[in-house]
């Protein structure tokens, strides 16, 4: 019976891109991560191995017979120790072996040089062998009798000068490799098992079995310096140079420890008694150290700058004996008895395109990027169908030149037109769809020089050229085979771009600037000069992005709609060679001369991932049409074509393997508490919690089938008949039906492992690291590297998970590192959306004070990008309390404080404006446009001093700029509600809050204005109504009527809109009161002519109080209107001690003088009597006399005094809380007029960047220098005379105190010839 495989979803496999899906986001991002959480929990027990990434050879696969290797230098061979003292080179690529001539004796240790494929090993009788070329020739070169008894060890120099070799004969010898004598004996008093040579080759270092390190220079053959500290004889050395300088590790059985050579100390040190360390290999760059683990049977991953755990890798069965980096730092070798597993450290190629036999010039796709065309040294093009990278027939077109660039057409009537230029000078265009053979190819002109650079217009009028010896571009215009030339730059043109339109070219030259060229007018538009070294690279996007790759290491972005600089990448090494974007614009690709590939997230604005691969230069890079794939060309003269997801085609590559034993298939419910493994012939239960109360070892596979149902039960098939087999996971009940009595609902998901397991581009070790802390369900440990890298297709971060999960220590180290991105996952949210979900404050606290951390460097990527991810979640943040959130609204808003300028403004200062771009222009503001000056460039800081007081002309004010870093959607009514409801109120203060309700003013001030005029009218009109017409005018009557429907209709729109605030204002609850009385008082007129007077009382007294809200539109009377409603809820609790004491004298007044109980004796004349409304005469007898004084002292003296008290202290605090009161209560009124203005128009988004233009006499850091210019002048003029006179007093001093001294030497002198006398 063929066995049955299961399907189903780790994690749910719809998860593929959030824009394209319509989600409940409150439900779904929140389940997602909690599925996610739950699936790594049910695998705690589950490796899993991407066969892509690890390869698994047996002893039998490839016969070795001791954990011996070296990787060659280019990493393309390996050396392996195999049976009968046999050794073998196993080449990477096809596996193909070529096996050496065999020692005599058990083969001991092996090692290949670091410059060529010479290759040295050693045995146990003593003897070495020495291959000049060990994969031209299996013939050793050299074959002596080293030492006297077994050799243990040997090491090659970094340059192959000199061979090392360490014996049980208790010495260490060093042969120089040209001519094998012998340079250096150096003898112990115990057998050397380590030896290596300093990355300079000066020094030899020994390791023996005393635990000695012993450190000889072997020009002047002396001992320098000995290392103590091990307790146990050494077993390896690694040897590595890296930022902290020149580092050894060393290990011994229980320890390992690494030395910094430079200043003679020990950097680190760690030791595990229950466990044996194997060996000790560094990585090329010296970042990382891997050792092996004897009895854990694993290997530790070590970060050497922060002296902790990177990753552990739980890959091998056995002990392991051996672990190497290869010295391209692509791969990790573990050996252990059984087999060897070769890890790839980075992502590999999907394949290499293209090899040529020199270097690549350029690269270039056609317009339906299905035609790929490679540009050489080698004087050729190589044209290849790119849609069929599988197919290996290409044209190639030979010439008697070098190519130097290429550029296809872009029309579809030009689509199979390329243009080429030569290392002679010339240029041509080639019809590719004519033979090879044919010499038909148009030439434009040849220049005399080698061609830089080709552009093709993107409608094929115009081909721009440049070329070596020029400064000028020429203009080819392709139909009428004419040029112009563009004269502006000081150096050679480099690099090219048309913009999508075709009305403007970029041009890049080594004078280090960028000029946009109009083609209409062929001038000048704009000329760029921010970057500080060659430009050599230019691509513009078809949203009007631009991006500029130059020699200073940086990428420039602009925004080419607003003629600026938007924000600079950072992160190569080395001079940068290309950039290309996507053609959605999201992505942009660049190549560097440090041969790396970097993806940056424009939209994020941060960098997405780095690909290694290429052992030399990125020259090109190149996106496919649709953005899966991109392309590279470099000076290691392949073309190679990448995934851009590597989560993509991944599906059969995952093994599973628990207790270290395969694992055939793994299903999993739904709600990801419960999962089965399939083992052989045997079903595994598995529980996210606890262990599983039901046994499925009488259920073989290849006689059931099984599956989780919709509700998480598990469902066994009879394959064989139609019995039906039903498992509660969670109590472990068993009942039992047939196919035709189950109704439940089968849900079946093909797995798909790699969105856990497989890590793309990211850094595999940080990567694991998080996996496997993930599966211990803790964070406590995590290195803050691994918080930076993302699991699953929601691509969920380390710092994502711990903020869900409420892991606020984890997230303190972020400030102890400051190295992470915050970035967004793919439903958008930034980690921070999940603290404040999730309601772990904690953690909302430590993201904003990283945040806050961070801007201290506003101009990094990390704060950039991190600041720019929480987008989404703004109106959230505003809601919370957080103590950080005045500094983060503060670390919103930046301002050109170096920068003071003076214009005719456009507009009454302040201005305000919403713009797609962040970089704030001063031309935005002005009547006339500013020219550019160097002196008051952005951040080239001008005093503001001098710009003021220079200013002439009574037109001009001198100005401030402030823009906000992050986009925000300013018109949003979630926005305003936010900022109503939230519970911190001095967020009011911080400028960038203040600046957002005042743009909301000015954008709503007209409808404010009218809603204010509606409710005096209202007033007017009911008052007509009431007391001129005496309720009789019915159509006065109908006319508030309708007014009072609007206002109900407003009222309904507020409710509806949000009906928890709605209850919270108190203006809304009087409305709704108004509206209702004021609505059943008319209505009830048709019916009833005499109204009873409290009905009219309370109708008008409502509407009076709530026309007094119209006062809030102007700024002066908003500001009383405020403080009238805070003084009477100020004084609440005392009016009603007031109004009891009012009404006590009133009782006691009644009952002295027996007066009718009424109204108005009980409480209207003992309110006026403390009014002052006091009616005494002669006649009072003393009980009555007694009460008017008692009356008097405690309602007048007291309790005035009281409420004056009271009030004084309201109006203190309402002093200190002004700011706070004012923006509130114009938050307030323009969330209302909003909320009205939807019955009449549309409230469209407007998401932006605010940028702001005010008087920079009116900033709060600048208003006092600007005022006190003059009086400065003169104290800097007094100082001047002060400084003189103190300056002539010194001088006096001075010579007077070199009078005085001398005439002391002159006593002293006679002195000492009266004593000799």
């Amino acid at each position: 019976m063929s066995e049955q495989p299961m399907y189903q979803a780790l994690l749910e496999d719809s998860i593929t891109n959030n824009t394209n899906r319509q989600v409940d986001f409150q439900q779904d991002f929140l389940s997602d991560m909690k599925s996610v959480l739950r699936t790594f929990q049910l695998m705690k027990d589950i490796n899993a191995i991407n066969t892509k990434r690890i390869i698994k050879l047996s002893k039998d696969d490839i016969n070795y017979s001791k954990s011996i290797a070296s990787f060659s230098f280019d990493s393309e061979y390996l050396a392996l120790n195999c049976s009968e003292n046999s050794i073998v080179l196993r080449k990477f690529s096809n596996g193909e072996s070529i096996e050496l001539t065999k020692h005599d004796n058990e083969v001991t240790t092996l090692a290949f040089g670091h410059k060529k494929y010479c290759l040295a090993s050693a045995s146990d009788d003593g003897k070495l062998k020495f291959w000049n070329d060990a994969v031209k020739n299996n013939h050793p070169n050299q074959e002596i009798e080293a030492h006297e008894s077994g050799i243990k060890c040997l090491a090659i120099s970094s340059k192959d000068t000199y061979l090392a070799t360490g014996s049980s004969d208790m010495t260490a010898k060093v042969w120089n490799i040209k001519d094998f004598t012998q340079k250096i004996i150096v003898e112990d008093t115990s057998d050397i098992c380590a030896v290596i040579f300093s990355i300079d080759e000066a020094n030899i270092i020994i390791g023996t079995t005393e635990a000695k390190i012993v450190v000889w220079n072997i020009e002047h053959k002396k001992m320098l310096y000995q290392l103590n500290g091990h307790e146990n004889e050494i077993k390896s050395f690694s040897i590595a140079n890296n930022e902290m300088g020149n580092l050894l590790a060393s290990s011994s059985e229980y320890e390992i420890k690494i030395w910094n050579l430079d200043k003679i100390k020990l950097q680190f040190s760690f030791n595990d008694y229950e466990n044996q360390f194997s060996n000790v290999s560094f990585c090329p760059k010296g970042k990382y150290l891997a050792t092996g683990s004897i009895i854990k049977s694993q290997i530790t991953i070590w970060n050497v700058e922060d002296s902790g755990i990177e990753a552990i890798i739980e890959d091998h069965s056995e002990s392991i004996d051996m672990v190497i980096f290869s010295p391209d730092g692509k791969y990790l070798l573990g050996i252990d008895y059984n087999e060897m597993i070769l890890q790839t450290i980075y992502c590999k190629e999907r394949k290499i395109l293209v090899s040529c036999t020199k270097k690549i010039n350029s690269l270039c796709l056609d317009s339906t990027k299905d035609i790929l065309a490679t540009a050489s040294e080698d004087m050729t093009i190589n044209i290849k169908k790119f849609s069929d990278t599988d197919n290996t027939e290409s044209a190639t077109f030979k010439f008697n030149r070098p190519v130097k660039a290429i550029c296809f057409a872009n029309t579809f009537e030009m689509k199979d037109s390329l243009a080429y230029g030569l290392g002679d000078g010339s240029v041509f265009i080639k019809n590719l769809s004519n033979p090879p053979s044919s010499n038909s190819d148009k030439l434009i002109k040849n220049f005399g020089s080698p061609i830089y650079a080709l552009a093709f217009s993107w409608d094929d009028t115009m081909l721009a050229i440049t070329y070596n010896q020029s400064n000028n571009i020429i203009i080819n215009f392709i139909r009428e085979n004419t040029q112009k030339e563009l004269s502006g730059h000081l150096e050679v043109v480099t690099c090219l771009a048309f913009t999508y339109d075709s009305k403007f070219l970029l041009s890049g030259s080594n004078d280090k600037s960028i000029i946009m060229w109009d083609i209409s007018k062929f001038n000048i538009h704009i000329k760029f000069k921010e970057h500080t070294d060659w430009v050599n690279s230019l691509a513009v996007s078809r949203s009007g992005i631009g991006a500029s790759g130059s020699s200073d290491q940086k990428i420039i972005i602009w925004n080419l709609n607003h003629f600026r600089k938007e924000f600079i990448f950072y992160g190569h090494t080395g001079k940068i060679t290309t950039v290309n974007f996507t053609e959605c614009s999201k992505y942009l690709a660049s190549g560097a001369f440090d041969k790396t590939i970097h993806i940056w997230n424009i939209v994020e604005k941060r960098l997405e991932f780095i690909v290694h691969g290429h052992s030399d230069n990125v020259v090109s890079v190149l996106f496919t049409h649709d953005g899966s794939k991109f392309i590279s060309g470099s000076d290691d003269k392949t073309v190679r074509i990448w995934d851009f997801n590597q989560n993509v085609g991944y599906k059969n590559i995952i093994e599973l393997y628990h207790e270290k034993t395969r694992v055939d298939d793994c299903l999993v419910s739904l709600c990801k508490r419960f999962s089965v493994m399939r083992k052989g012939d045997s079903f595994v239960p598995n529980l996210f919690k606890g262990k599983a109360n039901f046994d499925l070892r009488n259920y073989s596979p290849q006689e059931w089938s099984c599956l989780f149902d919709d509700k998480s039960i598990l469902i066994l098939k009879s394959l064989n008949t139609n019995r039906i087999v039903l498992i509660n996971p969670q109590t472990g009940e068993i009942t039992e039906s047939t196919t035709e009595e189950y109704r439940g609902k089968n849900e079946n998901y093909l797995a798909n492992f790699p969105q856990l397991f497989e890590p793309g581009y990211q850094n595999m070790f940080n990567h694991r690291n998080l996996i496997a802390w993930l599966k211990q369900n803790t964070l406590s440990n995590i290195s803050v590297n691994s918080l930076n890298c993302a699991v699953g297709l929601s691509r969920f971060t380390g710092v994502h998970i711990a903020a869900y999960k409420g892991c606020h220590l984890v997230l303190e180290k972020l400030l102890e590192k400051p190295i992470v991105y915050l970035q967004t996952d793919n439903y958008g949210f930034s980690p921070l959306r999940y603290s404040l979900e999730r309601q772990n404050q904690q953690c909302t606290d430590q993201l904003l004070k990283y945040i806050n951390f961070l801007s201290e460097n506003p101009q990094s990527n990390i704060f950039i990008a991190s600041l720019h991810s929480v987008r989404k979640d703004f109106c959230l943040l505003l809601r919370n309390s957080s103590s950080q959130l005045q500094d983060f609204f503060s670390s919103c808003l930046h301002s050109y404080s170096d920068q003071i300028q003076s214009i005719e403004p456009r507009e009454q200062l302040p201005t305000l404006s919403i713009l797609s771009t962040w970089t704030v222009s001063i031309d935005d503001f002005s009547k006339a446009k500013v020219i550019p000056n160097k002196t008051n460039s952005p951040g080239q800081g001008n005093t503001q001093n001098s710009i003021i007081n220079n200013e002439m002309n009574r037109n001009k004010l001198p100005v401030l700029l402030k823009f906000s870093r992050i986009p925000i959607d300013i018109n949003s009514f979630e926005i305003l509600n936010s900022l109503i409801q939230n519970v911190n109120e001095d967020i009011y203060r911080t400028e960038f809050i203040q600046y957002i309700i005042k743009f909301n003013w000015e954008k709503m001030k007209y409808y404010i204005f009218l809603l204010s005029i509606l409710q005096l009218i209202n007033v007017i009109l009911l008052y007509l109504a009431i007391v001129t017409f005496s309720n009789q005018n019915m159509i006065i009557n109908s006319i508030v009527i309708v007014i009072t429907i609007l206002f109900w209709l407003f009222e309904a729109i507020q409710l509806i809109a949000d009906s928890g605030s709605y209850q919270k204002d108190e203006w809304n609850v009087l409305d709704f009161f108004r509206v209702l009385s004021t609505l059943s008082y008319f209505i009830s007129l048709y019916f009833i002519t005499d109204m009873p007077e409290a009905c009219t009382w309370f109708v008008m007294g409502t509407n009076l109080v709530r026309g007094a809200s119209a006062f809030r539109f102007f700024e002066g009377t908003r500001y009383y209107i405020r403080l009238l409603v805070v003084s009477i809820k100020e004084t609440t609790n005392f009016l009603c001690i007031f109004i009891y004491s009012v009404i006590a004298f009133g009782i006691l007044r009644i009952s002295v003088e027996k007066l009718d109980f009424s109204f108005n004796q009980f409480f209207v004349l003992p309110f006026a009597f403390t009014a002052g409304v006091i009616d005494a005469d002669e006649s009072i007898n003393p009980v009555r006399g007694l009460t008017v004084i008692i009356a008097i002292t405690v309602n007048i003296v007291v309790m005035l005094n009281m409420i004056i008290s009271i009030l004084s202290d309201s109006f203190d605090e309402f002093q200190y809380k002004a700011d706070i009161y004012n923006y509130k209560e114009m938050t307030m009124v323009i969330y209302e007029s909003m909320c009205i203005k939807k019955i009449f128009a549309s409230v469209d988004a407007n998401e932006g960047y605010l940028h702001i233009c005010i008087n920079a006499l009116d900033d709060p850091v600048l208003n006092w220098k600007g005022k006190v210019l003059d009086t400065r002048d003169c104290i800097e003029d007094l100082s001047d005379k002060v400084r003189t006179q103190l300056q002539r007093i010194e001088n006096n001093f001075n010579a007077k105190s070199k009078e005085m001294q001398e005439q002391m030497e002159e006593i002293q002198c006679l002195l000492k010839k009266m004593k000799e006398t």
